[in-house]
């Protein structure tokens, strides 16, 4: 079973506020699962949008940005090695 986070969690993770989490969600950037009246995403999920970010800003040519901490180390596998 995939690992379930809350939104706050979500939050927390990008280091955004609960307006930018929810505003993800409603664009169809952050894919969630409902389970009774809670709503949840998949870390798998909130990897990919990290990546497909990443990718943006690559492709953008602003790969080397500071992200603020958002996540990027777990998403690209752990950090330096």
């Amino acid at each position: 079973m995939p690992k379930l986070l809350t939104l706050p969690e979500v939050q927390a993770q990008l280091r955004v506020s609960r307006a930018t989490v929810r505003r993800l969600i409603t664009r169809g950037q952050l894919p969630i699962v409902k389970v009774g009246r809670r709503t949840l995403v998949t870390r798998q999920a909130l990897e990919a949008f990290v990546r497909q970010q990443v990718r943006v800003a690559v492709a953008e040519g602003g790969g080397d940005h500071d992200t603020g901490g958002a996540a990027a180390p777990e998403a690209a596998g752990g950090g330096v090695g």
